[in-house]
């Protein structure tokens, strides 16, 4: 077999794997598929990453695996005296047959899939070698060249890779730290309400879960729940805490609050998509609500979740001008408004839960 069959296509999967590494953000999902193109792009039955916490990755032991089961993923620690070779010899290493071999234990899965041979490929990084890619195959003979430029690329986009998610996840701290600060100035505006934005979050992830909502859906009705009120820092202190019915002068100032703390977040790029969540918090599901009179699912779910949790947890808690009412009135409270003011399924999540 010509040389050139060997390695199929190699500069379309590596462009393939660049690709995956602009569209996904998650880590794992751009490993995997790292690993999934290094086993075909070299025929290695089994393909393996392996990254120490360091300053590119701050992850301990970071994994990534093609080719074996779930059980052979919970003893990946076995193959790392194989792979460091490449740390001090700062090179591709070839383990010609794993059999012969007198550093550490032979890996159960090498014996039961009948490997032979592992090439250890560096992971470069500031000139430093902070981990490797590792290919498990069958065969006896080592990499052909051609194999070997294409497994250094492939590691060249695998720091490429974990470096991004480092951006990413320096971003993300940048943004929950954003979050809390936002949080606490809604707190120290009126101190009767302190901790209510952390316990309609609570709430709001509770029924996040419960109806499946995943990753960027689920934290984004989160950050929702806990900046919500945002707005209020644009209300008088005397209008939030008056324990009488506000005048209509006043109500239209209280209204207000949904559509400011929308325009708060929208300037800031991390958070303008929580907008939507922080603006129809208020609508009803009947309509009728405030600020646009939307209806059933002209409603965001996001904001539809926060409105059962803000409206329990306001319930529920003490205020300067009245005591919390307890877990059953409650419930039946927000049953009673079922349809009306709230979604029904999301009421019936929830008082399933609470």
């Amino acid at each position: 077999m010509a040389e050139a069959d060997l390695c199929p296509d190699p500069v379309t999967t590596l462009t393939e794997v660049g690709s995956s590494i602009t569209i996904h953000q998650e880590l794992d999902q751009i490993l995997s598929i790292i690993v999934e193109k290094g086993a075909r792009g070299t025929r290695s039955q089994v393909v393996l990453i392996e990254v120490q916490p360091n300053e590119l990755a701050s992850k301990p032991e970071l994994f990534a695996c093609h080719g074996v089961g779930a059980e052979t993923r919970n003893h990946l620690s076995q193959f790392i005296p194989f792979s460091r070779r490449c740390y001090t010899e700062k090179e591709i290493v070839f383990i010609k047959d794993y059999r012969l071999e007198k550093e550490g234990a032979v890996p159960e899965f090498a014996r039961s899939q009948r490997i032979k041979t592992l090439t250890a490929v560096p992971l470069r990084w500031r000139e430093k070698i902070v981990g490797a890619i590792c290919f498990f195959r069958t065969q006896k003979e080592p990499l052909t060249r051609q194999e070997k430029n294409f497994a250094a690329a492939l590691a060249t986009q695998t720091v490429i890779a974990i470096q991004q998610a480092e951006l990413v996840l320096e971003r993300q701290t940048g943004y929950f730290k954003t979050i809390k600060i936002l949080a606490n100035v809604i707190d120290r505006k009126d101190s009767y309400t302190h901790g209510h934005s952390a316990r309609v979050m609570e709430y709001a992830l509770m029924i996040a879960d419960r109806m499946g909502l995943k990753g960027k859906e689920r934290q984004e009705v989160g950050d929702g729940g806990y900046l919500h009120d945002l707005g209020k820092i644009s209300v008088d202190l005397s209008i939030l805490q008056k324990p009488g019915r506000l005048t209509p002068q006043e109500w239209e100032r209280m209204i207000i609050h949904p559509q400011v703390g929308a325009e708060i977040v929208s300037e800031t790029e991390a958070l303008k998509e929580l907008a939507p969540i922080i603006r129809h918090h208020h609508e009803m599901f009947s309509g009728g609500g405030y600020p646009d009179g939307l209806t059933r699912e002209e409603i965001p779910m996001g904001s539809r979740i926060v409105a059962v949790a803000d409206a329990y947890e306001a319930m529920t808690s003490d205020r300067p001008y009245r005591k919390g009412m307890g877990r059953e009135k409650a419930v039946k409270e927000l049953r009673r408004h079922a349809g009306t003011q709230f979604d029904p399924e999301v009421v019936g999540l929830f008082v399933e839960l609470i």
